[in-house]
């Protein structure tokens, strides 16, 4: 029977793999632990590393009591449980080594437990959570969290504080509790330029809706920034091919678009040297809005020891492959040099971190819903509009012909429907001369909005946001033979038409979602109904459409579950969305507005 050691300082039958931390040993199960991180798969199993064929490996730069801490809470205990409560100490190495399963239970620790009332810390264990969660690129929404705890104490004391710490961390950590001690939600800087003011809102709120915020009304929203900084460690195989990727979301109300960054390492044949690449890609699937700019940003840490921060301008690539939207650095660019040069074998980084940020900046307008033509919907018509005018004659003149449908009848004219349509040219042929009235096996509401496409080119109404009307809408109109892709077309406007009256309201937004779903027609609705309720109401769409859910809830829980591909559902798609825009620091830039 095996003892029971929770030191992790002696080897056992599945802890086989020797940890050398401030030359103490610690065993692991090498197995266990690279199924949790990809530091750890490659340490413990990629056979370019000595570190794998020798069973062991040295961790430098990193506490030993620390690394117990981490060991202790994502290993089991003798009852095959993990029961660890989460503590400051744990945050000081999971970025290090990877833990992404860890990283998502650490957020949500924060936002569940540190923000609450009674959660008290030690301010010494405070600082070290933020400065670790710092390194972690956290998102600013959870930074504000803890910024707000710290915040809780005397301004002299946080600076006394953080005296010691490297000024990258002391400057954003005085910043942030600053403007809570102030209460402050937002933080505007004002730049003076020549063109006039440029206000900088630096959005630190988590899931607030846009619309919420009270902006002067003289200035307007210009363009937007968006920061991502990815942590790269510092480790690498000699002489075998290197690939790290991760990807992030650039979003704002109805529209989130994906990006990638690659960096590849990867031996050159013959020469045998390799070739390292560094790319940003958006999604090739769907068109997104060009940058306006984009910048690359690298600093490399050790422990203490900092770079200086480099910047770099990328290049756009186009290719047959990669089309519009790559954007890389060439080799002999003085970022990827440095950046290289990390992860040579003799580097005097390897342990350490290369902090990539990536600054890009868009216009407004490419993210904000534009409806450039006049509405298809019989209310929105002008007065002198040729379409209204042709109702008002009708509604003057007796109808001649009545289609009977499932729940009620409508009055038409024989007139119009020939002139609108080849099928009714068809029905009122020299042998139907005298027809008055058909049958059909649809909805009133169905044929009525139809029949007003087809005659006036515009809807009766609205209000077609229904999971039945539009199937039979889209089968009325097939039989009267019109246009599909425009009456399509026009559907997907009014949609997105509802979409924008009800951004607020998560129920219709959800409602519109479900209706769109597995229609390739409408598939541009469905990923402005997936950004907004990522945009506002991620919170609220967690807690009440889940598998615990009852009801009509529970079955659009399911239903938008399920898909061809289950990791492209759209609960998939919310959820991914959603942590790829976490790791996305977002910065309005607003203009002053002029009327002239």
């Amino acid at each position: 029977m095996e003892i029971s050691d929770d030191t992790f300082s002696q080897r056992t039958r599945l802890r086989q793999f020797e940890l050398i931390v401030e030359k103490k040993s610690i065993f692991v199960n090498a197995h266990y632990l690279a199924e949790l991180s990809p530091y750890f798969k490659m340490l413990c199993f990629e056979d370019t590393f000595r570190e794998a064929q020798n069973g062991r490996a040295e961790i430098e730069d990193e506490a030993y009591d620390e690394v117990i801490e981490l060991l202790r809470f994502i290993c089991p205990n003798d009852d095959y449980v993990i029961n660890k409560s989460i503590t400051g100490m744990i945050l000081a190495n999971f970025t290090m080594f990877e833990l992404r399963d860890l990283r998502r239970q650490l957020e949500s620790y924060v936002q569940n437990e540190v923000r609450m009332e009674k959660y008290k810390p030690r301010d010494e264990n405070l600082l070290e959570m933020i400065v670790e969660a710092m390194n972690a690129s956290f998102p600013p929404s959870l930074m504000d969290i803890m910024y707000q705890k710290l915040a809780r104490i005397d301004l002299d004391h946080v600076k006394a504080l953080i005296k010691d710490l490297p000024n990258r961390y002391s400057q954003a950590i005085l910043e942030g509790v600053q403007k809570f001690i102030q209460k402050a939600s937002v933080i505007c800087l004002y730049e003076l330029r020549m063109s006039g003011c440029i206000k900088f809102l630096r959005e630190i709120v988590n899931n607030v809706p846009n619309s919420g915020r009270k902006i002067a009304t003289e200035h307007v929203l210009s363009n937007i920034t968006y920061l991502f900084r990815w942590t790269i460690p510092i480790v690498r195989p000699a002489g075998a091919s290197f690939f790290q990727q991760t990807h992030f979301y650039t979003t704002y109300e109805a529209f989130a678009y994906e990006w990638t960054i690659n960096f590849i390492g990867s031996p050159q044949w013959p020469e045998m040297k390799t070739v390292w690449r560094l790319f940003l890609d958006h999604c090739k699937v769907f068109n997104q809005p060009t940058p306006l700019a984009i910048v690359f940003k690298l600093q490399l840490v050790k422990g203490e020891e900092c770079s200086p921060q480099i910047a770099s301008v990328p290049d756009a690539y186009h290719s047959t492959f990669f089309s519009n939207g790559n954007y890389r650095l060439f080799e002999g660019n003085p970022l990827l040099t440095l950046l290289t040069e990390a992860f040579d074998i003799h580097s005097r980084w390897q342990g350490g971190r290369a902090m990539l940020t990536v600054e890009m900046s868009f216009a407004a307008s490419d993210f904000q819903i534009q409806l450039n033509e006049t509405l298809p919907i019989q209310s929105l018509l002008k007065d002198g509009d040729f379409r209204k005018k042709l109702k008002d004659i009708h509604d003057n003149i007796a109808p001649d012909f009545i289609f009977k449908t499932l729940d009620g009848e409508i009055q038409s004219y024989k007139s119009l429907l020939y002139i609108s349509s080849p099928y009714f040219r068809d029905l009122f042929n020299s042998d139907n001369i005298t027809l008055n009235q058909i049958t059909l096996n649809y909805r009133r509401e169905a044929v009525l909005q139809t029949l007003s496409y087809m005659i006036f080119g515009v809807f009766e109404s609205s209000e077609i946001v229904d999971s039945e009307l539009i199937p039979q809408m889209l089968k009325c109109a097939k039989q009267f033979q019109l246009r599909m892709t425009q009456f399509d077309d026009d559907i997907g406007r009014v949609l997105i038409f509802q979409l924008l009256k009800n951004l607020d309201n998560l129920d219709k937004i959800i409602k519109i979602l479900s209706l769109t779903h597995r229609q390739q027609s409408y598939y541009q609705v469905k990923r402005m109904c997936i950004a907004m309720i990522v945009e506002k109401h991620y919170r609220r769409f967690v807690q009440e459409y889940n598998s615990d859910a009852v009801g009509e809830k529970l079955d659009i829980f399911e239903r938008l579950s399920s898909a061809t591909v289950p990791s492209l559902s759209p609960v998939n798609r919310i959820h991914s969305i959603y942590r790829g825009t976490t790791a996305c620091q977002r910065i309005l830039h607003y203009k002053k507005y002029s009327s002239k």
